[in-house]
């Protein structure tokens, strides 16, 4: 799964296309994907266009994924602040890496085709205490067969690469 740009109203916490229209589809994650996920939080400015919010003022962060909201639980992912590329904070972007490839993702999704789940993101001060909180609905998918497995051998006697070529050149017959 690639990487995917987000943006979210600075203001409200609502989930935003790259023209600052309110968006309905969910962004989703699959079992087993690493994608980078660039929140940008964002206002709409006097010409009607998205501008990112400065967000420096946070010197650390983090993000998780879950289906709950228990304490007692790890998330089925969780991206701390060492991990996470902050070098875009004044023009309202964060980096966020995300491994789906953890047991916590698997047991939540095994056998679904889709988990609704939620999206966490927090910035703290210098004081550990959260200055920017933002939360979005997400999908997490499942996967047919996410472990690959080896594919299946090439049965001797087959169609060669030379038999396609001669099929492809060959005239059109038509009955």
């Amino acid at each position: 799964m690639t990487n995917k740009e987000v943006f979210i109203s600075f203001n409200d916490g609502t989930l935003l296309d790259s023209n600052g229209a309110l968006l309905l589809q969910r962004p989703s994650i699959s079992y087993k994907a690493y994608p980078t996920w660039n929140v940008h939080l964002v206002e709409v400015n006097e010409s009607g266009f998205l501008q990112g919010v400065d967000l420096t003022e946070a010197v650390s962060w983090s993000a998780a994924i879950d289906t709950d909201f228990l304490q007692s639980t790890e998330p089925m992912v969780r991206t701390l602040d060492t991990d996470i590329d902050k070098s875009a904070l004044a023009s309202g972007i964060v980096g966020i890496p995300l491994d789906a490839a953890t047991c916590g993702f698997f047991n939540k999704v095994d056998g679904k085709d889709v988990v609704r789940a939620w999206f966490e993101m927090r910035g703290l001060d210098s004081t550990d205490r959260p200055i920017y909180v933002y939360r979005i609905g997400i999908d997490c998918l499942g996967a047919v067969d996410a472990n690959g497995g080896d594919p299946l051998p090439v049965v001797s006697g087959g169609v060669t690469i030379n038999d396609v070529y001669a099929l492809l050149r060959a005239e059109q017959e038509f009955q």
